[in-house]
């Protein structure tokens, strides 16, 4: 039987209402048609499934048809406990304070995997000695592994102390290449090939970069994805700091899982750096975590800028000028993401 997790799936594909009917829609192009515009998806009362409508071509499918088909099988289990609902504490925080416990077994990792060191690529995006030994980023040649061989995909592995719970693969093309694959993919004259792939793993309940945190660690800076991650810590040299860690949480949203593991910790402070797309992500997010650290939010006022592409001088900016939940979240009240008309899908997948 095939199980889904409705809270995931709207955090993992970034749905939003959509109409009055309850439908909530991506902005990813429809994976059959490749049309940009209106899709959506709606679950049934218990939440346990849902049907993809394309209103563009007129696809109506299952919610495991559209997963399978926008290559996203990791958000599709056979065996998957769910995690408790959500509970209405007040407006504002929409988490219990019993969170259950999720264990990682290890993931299948792709064959015929072959280590990269000193890979340019990774060296132009501030790869530092302990991102490769923590994530061992990898390629492989496997005519078994057609896609990621094919496409010079780099894996990266995401590892809960020595045990490797889900992989990351992300595509060397850079974005002029991959605009031009959607554009060819939408006339339907070529195949889309994604800028990332994963494992079929529960993300949700993983937070990456997990084993950065030590004993004497008591703050920790989130971000959305790894290269987030390791452009932080290239910043501040996290690598050689023993009281601060950097780590991510595949999105712009931290699942009860992921809170989990950071509760387990000796982390009482969490700086919280999403995009600027992700402000309203940041406001309900910072409050959920405000009932177990002291939390302070960071805004990149900049569309185009993220924790993973800015410099030494912005990172400092932003840390000086970053609030406690309650005033971020008061002085954002009239902010939201960027007007649609302006928004631009950043590719991100789970990273």
């Amino acid at each position: 039987m095939m199980i889904i997790d409705k809270d995931e799936i709207i955090a993992e594909l970034n749905l939003k209402p959509f109409g009055q009917k309850g439908w909530l829609s991506s902005k990813e192009p429809c994976p059959f048609c490749g049309k940009d515009g209106k899709n959506a998806l709606i679950f049934t009362d218990d939440g346990h499934s849902a049907v993809f409508h394309c209103f563009k071509c007129g696809t109506k499918t299952s919610i495991r048809n559209y997963l399978i088909k926008m290559d996203r099988k990791d958000l599709i289990r056979n065996d998957y406990q769910m995690s408790k609902k959500n509970t209405k504490l007040t407006p504002l925080i929409k988490e219990e304070d019993d969170i259950e416990e999720n264990v990682q077994s290890n993931t299948r990792l792709p064959i015929g995997l072959k280590p990269l060191v000193n890979d340019p690529y990774l060296e132009s995006r501030h790869f530092l000695k302990e991102h490769y030994e923590e994530f061992e980023p990898s390629y492989t040649k496997s005519v078994l592994e057609d896609t990621l061989a094919k496409h010079n995909y780099i894996i990266f592995k995401i590892k809960e102390g020595d045990r490797v719970v889900a992989w990351l693969a992300r595509s060397r093309y850079n974005k002029t290449w991959h605009d031009n694959n959607r554009t060819l993919f939408k006339e339907g004259i070529g195949k889309m090939v994604l800028r990332y792939m994963n494992s079929q793993d529960g993300f949700s309940h993983i937070l990456g970069g997990y084993n950065f945190i030590g004993p004497e660690t008591e703050t920790v800076i989130l971000v959305e994805g790894l290269f987030d991650k390791v452009n932080v810590d290239y910043l501040i040299n996290l690598g050689f700091n023993q009281e601060i860690a950097c780590c991510f949480t595949f999105g712009k949203k931290i699942s009860p899982g992921q809170l989990d593991q950071l509760r387990k910790t000796n982390v009482k402070t969490v700086i919280l750096m999403y995009d600027e797309d992700a402000l309203r992500e940041s406001k309900e997010t910072a409050l959920r975590l405000s009932k177990f650290f002291n939390v302070k939010v960071c805004r990149i006022k900049d569309k185009d800028v993220d924790p993973g592409n800015m410099t030494m001088q912005y990172l400092q900016r932003v840390l000086i000028d970053m609030q406690d939940p309650l005033n971020f979240y008061l002085n954002n009240l009239d902010k939201t993401i960027y007007d649609t008309s302006e928004r631009k899908i950043n590719g991100k997948g789970i990273f």
